[in-house]
């Protein structure tokens, strides 16, 4: 689980490096949880042409940590799920 701000900077580090993901995360990560604010789906969208799935969700904090989530198969990028 990972803010929307890490996924921003590790795909600037890797598009500048010309670089992978997987070489700063590693492949042992199937895939990535992320959530507490939006995120912009073009990042999504490099995240998923590098076949690192990222999974979004959503909660109140004064509710509970997650209410919603997307999961493999129906990830809609840009939603965060049922």
């Amino acid at each position: 689980m990972v803010p929307p701000s890490f996924l921003a900077q590790l795909q600037k580090q890797t598009t500048d490096s010309q670089s992978t993901p997987r070489e700063y995360i590693g492949n042992s990560i199937q895939a990535i949880a992320t959530g507490g604010a939006p995120i912009d789906i073009a990042c999504l969208e490099y995240f998923r042409s590098k076949d690192l799935e990222v999974y979004q969700g959503y909660g109140l904090s004064e509710n509970t940590s997650v209410v919603a989530w997307n999961y493999p198969g129906p990830n809609l990028l840009g939603s965060v799920g049922k």
